[in-house]
């Protein structure tokens, strides 16, 4: 029995000291990372829904660029970036809206339209184009 927990312990402590050490940074920038994945997440459906999104998109880029910088201090500076971004996904959310409204009026309107136009083609074309017509043609004259 002592034997197999002895070789257990050695076991253990053979598995702890080959197993890479995990700093504070290092966790720090896994967190950033999916933070960023996060906010690339809001910037991709903003984008899809029609936001300009090139400002989002240029501070995504730099903290991402800090964070592969690997210092420590900027890391905070990537993290503020980063929150602003996440921050923003309401207003998004809501320029999204208003988009996908001002979109469908204009789709709407744009039928109307179309639609209003055929009807007076409809009602008052032949009328109109005769006039136009008789107008056109009343100085001719017809010679057998």
């Amino acid at each position: 029995m002592r034997i197999r927990q002895r070789f257990l312990i050695l076991i253990i402590l053979t598995a702890a000291l080959n197993t890479p050490p995990t700093t504070h940074g290092q966790n720090r920038e896994d967190e950033l990372r999916s933070d960023i994945a996060a906010a690339f997440e809001i910037v991709t459906k903003a984008e899809r829904g029609g936001v300009d999104v090139e400002t989002l998109v240029e501070d995504l880029n730099a903290a991402l660029r800090i964070i592969e910088d690997g210092r420590a201090t900027n890391l905070d500076l990537a993290e503020t970036k980063i929150d602003a971004i996440i921050a923003s996904a309401p207003t998004l959310a809501g320029k999204i809206a208003s988009i996908a409204m001002f979109r469908w009026l204009k789709t709407v309107f744009t039928i109307t339209l179309l639609s209003a136009t055929a009807i007076i083609a409809k009602r008052y074309g032949p009328k109109a184009f005769w006039t136009l017509w008789l107008k056109a043609m009343r100085d001719w004259t017809v010679h057998p």
